[in-house]
């Protein structure tokens, strides 16, 4: 495996974002992809900011602020797995499809119309209508946020899976927006 990580989300413009996602995800070898990639182009995944652009580095977009999460949690895969690349290599697939397909969810939604897990359960139908996900990324998509919220209230969370592997990577680059670092 080649370790990009962080590094490689930082700087570009919409269509170097667009480039960057679209390769990473056709890379995967998933079936239903290539389908996936289009709606994604024809709902505005490129285009339309994140909810919350204030904490979103760069262009504020959705790709961007995926791509940002995507290497933030090869960061901390990297960290967690690094003595094991056959593992690491193995969980490549997941981080990216959580990475750039957790906000799908929110594309056509005002942050204000969007009602605490709708934009998830959203997120996993539209995905899972194209591609198949397997147990955990579907876990991942659907609530990285009670996961993460759980636990940071050591309510017991199971382990460092997907979901809190994103939960963590998501926090990390909003923190960044908001103490105005840009890509």
């Amino acid at each position: 495996m080649t370790y990009k990580g962080y590094l490689f989300a930082i700087g570009g413009n919409k269509m170097e974002y667009r480039k960057r996602v679209e390769k990473l995800l056709l890379s995967l070898g998933r079936e239903g992809m290539e389908k996936l990639l289009e709606w994604m182009a024809e709902n505005g995944y490129y285009d339309e900011p994140d909810c919350d652009s204030q904490s979103s580095p760069a262009d504020g977009s959705l790709a961007a602020q995926s791509l940002y999460v995507l290497g933030i949690m090869e960061d901390m895969a990297y960290l967690l797995l690094h003595d094991n690349e056959d593992i690491l290599e193995a969980k490549r697939n997941s981080l990216a499809v959580c990475a750039l397909l957790h906000r799908i969810g929110i594309l056509g939604t005002g942050l204000e119309e969007t009602k605490e897990g709708e934009a998830e359960k959203k997120a996993v139908d539209i995905v899972s209508s194209f591609i198949t996900l397997d147990k955990e990324e579907e876990r991942a998509l659907l609530c990285n946020e009670v996961v993460g919220r759980d636990f940071a209230a050591n309510k017991g969370a199971a382990g460092m899976d997907y979901a809190l592997l994103l939960f963590f990577a998501e926090k990390w680059v909003a923190n960044e927006g908001k103490n105005g670092v840009k890509g």
